[in-house]
């Protein structure tokens, strides 16, 4: 996976070789446990993008990216911080 670290506006992720669906769910929690962010996103050649994540406060996420069964694939420690 990568992504800037740490992120501000987007979040890039490459996903491995090995991973064969075309959709993929994205879960980012706050450190409570809440569930901030929760989409579906169609993969293109491994690759996606989330972005406009600006609404989200400075401070550390999990994210999870979970397969079309919603099945944990990789969980992730990620930091918000912004540029200004």
């Amino acid at each position: 996976m990568t992504y800037p670290i740490p992120f501000d506006n987007y979040i890039n992720i490459t996903l491995p070789d090995s991973y064969t669906e075309d959709v993929i769910y994205i879960r980012i929690f706050d450190l409570n446990g809440k569930v901030v962010y929760n989409e579906k996103h169609s993969v293109e050649n491994n690759n996606l993008t989330i972005s406009n994540l600006s609404k989200y406060s400075d401070g550390n996420y999990y994210m999870n990216l979970l397969d079309s069964h919603q099945n944990v694939i990789q969980s992730k420690h990620i930091l918000k911080k912004s540029k200004y």
